[in-house]
C-alpha cells in the first residue's frame, strides 16, 4: 500500500496544482521497493518450506555469514581505500602512466608529514 496518500491528499486541499510538484526523494522510494521485495522473498520462502523444499536452507553464502559473526571483520577498510583511489584518479581525470599514479596515491593517502619544521 502506498503510505503516502494521505499526505498528498492534504497537500492537495491548500495547495492548488500541488499533484504536478510533489516529488518523492529516493530513499523513500527504495525502502518502498526493497519491504516489497522482502515481502515477495518471505512468501516465497514460507511456499517452498510448506512443500518441503529445503532449497533456501544451507546457501553457499552462511558459511562467510558465520566467519563474520565469530571474527567482527569485515572488508569495509580496503573499500574505503579504494574509494579513495578511485576519488584520485578521478580528480586527476586519468594518468599517462602507471607510475604516476601510484606517485598520486602515495603522496595523497601514505601519510606523510609534509611539515617542514
Amino acid at each position: 500500500m502506498w503510505t503516502f496518500n494521505a499526505w498528498i491528499s492534504g497537500a492537495h486541499a491548500p495547495l492548488p496544482g500541488a499533484q504536478d510538484t510533489i516529488v518523492f526523494d529516493r530513499f523513500h522510494l527504495m525502502k518502498l521497493a526493497t519491504d516489497a521485495v522482502e515481502q515477495v522473498r518471505r512468501a516465497e520462502h514460507k511456499a517452498l518450506k510448506r512443500r518441503g523444499d529445503d532449497t533456501l536452507i544451507g546457501t553457499k553464502h552462511l558459511d562467510s555469514i558465520l566467519t563474520y559473526c565469530k571474527h567482527r571483520i569485515t572488508n569495509g577498510a580496503a573499500e574505503g581505500l579504494n574509494s579513495k583511489i578511485m576519488t584520485i584518479k578521478r580528480l586527476a581525470a586519468g594518468f599517462r602512466n602507471r607510475e604516476h599514479f601510484k606517485t598520486a596515491i602515495y603522496f595523497h593517502r601514505g601519510g606523510l608529514d609534509l611539515d617542514p619544521r
